[in-house]
């Protein structure tokens, strides 16, 4: 149904392919909050569903020599502040969790505790990306 690229690293003829091998969704850019139709290719328009380094467990998490792991507390916190203010804006907040990177049990708690809080957030549809896709291909405005 969709497509994410590693490290959401796209080529010219990314979006082209995936359109041709009929992917409803691609969830690549980092260009917006809210879902937005690209332009048709072979016959049709993909939904994008934006995505963000700062919704995403890797930047934070995983180690590379090159900077230091984070506490998952100040990371929870954050991400409670992004889903917040994108609720505020009706956007929609695109969390990326990698399993080598989030099953650790200290972070599980941390994804456990945002999974609560926002179970509790009035009017707040959790969806997978398939269902926002659709949802969003019968509301968008040509």
């Amino acid at each position: 149904m969709g497509w994410r690229a590693p490290a959401w690293q796209l080529s010219s003829s990314s979006l082209d392919l995936v359109a041709k091998h009929g992917f409803e969704y691609t969830s690549n850019m980092m260009d917006r909050l809210v879902p937005y139709l690209h332009p048709a290719a072979h016959g049709r328009r993909l939904v994008e569903i934006p995505v963000s380094w700062v919704l995403d467990d890797a930047p934070y998490f995983m180690f590379t020599g090159q900077r230091s792991l984070q506490a998952p507390g100040p990371v929870l916190q954050s991400w409670l502040t992004e889903l917040d203010g994108i609720t505020e804006t009706h956007g929609v907040t695109n969390f990326t969790f990698h399993p080598q990177i989030i099953g650790r049990p200290s972070r599980l708690a941390c994804l456990r505790e945002l999974l609560d809080y926002a179970k509790h957030i009035p009017r707040l549809w959790i969806a997978s990306l398939r269902d926002i896709a659709a949802h969003w291909r019968q509301t968008a405005q040509p």
